[in-house]
């Protein structure tokens, strides 16, 4: 009932959010979409990620060196590691049919690094206090790229299932899931 009621509460603004996404992502395709843009308009529409999430930080500082793109909070107490690329970046490599293209291949590396480091925070006793991060098993998501077709998506759900906590989506699959 509660969630009925949000729903109906909402459900112009979450149609308009959803409405200004599509145009952003189109946009993204005749010009060069910054990530910082991408970034400012989910820090505004946190509920585009989930609506289990309650806290939604952009740009959060993890130890000396690294900054996630976001680190979410769900319900269940649940840490998320986002890390944004563009939507203009390709997901898959030209050569090999699974393979990742160098740039998602960086970033992926780079989620894993920031999950990794999150594990590092929790299990520090100061530094989990001071970044106020206390997930030892974190999730991350790099979302980048957009998916074009059945195909696109059919060989990114098998990439995905060879990976265990992390996950690639594209822009699409993030739109189709808000």
């Amino acid at each position: 009932t509660l969630r009925e009621s949000v729903i109906k509460e909402n459900l112009e603004k979450f149609q308009k959010d959803i409405k200004d996404f599509e145009d952003l992502l189109t946009r993204s395709e005749i010009e060069t979409v910054k990530e910082e843009e991408l970034q400012r308009f989910l820090k505004e529409r946190p509920w585009i990620f989930s609506p289990e999430y309650h806290s939604v930080e952009p740009k959060k500082p993890a130890g000396s060196t690294g900054v996630f793109d976001f680190y979410l909070e769900d319900y269940k107490g649940q840490g998320t590691v986002i890390e944004l690329e563009k939507p203009s970046d390709e997901i898959f490599s030209k050569q090999e049919r699974y393979g990742l293209s160098p740039k998602c291949g960086e970033a992926f590396g780079q989620l894993i690094r920031y999950c990794e480091d999150t594990i590092s925070i929790a299990h520090s006793g100061e530094r989990r206090e001071i970044e106020k991060i206390y997930e030892i098993r974190p999730l991350g998501f790099l979302i980048i790229g957009r998916t074009k077709n059945a195909e696109d998506n059919k060989r990114l759900k098998i990439v995905n299932s060879y990976f265990h906590s992390v996950e690639i989506l594209s822009y699409n699959q993030l739109l189709s899931r808000a």
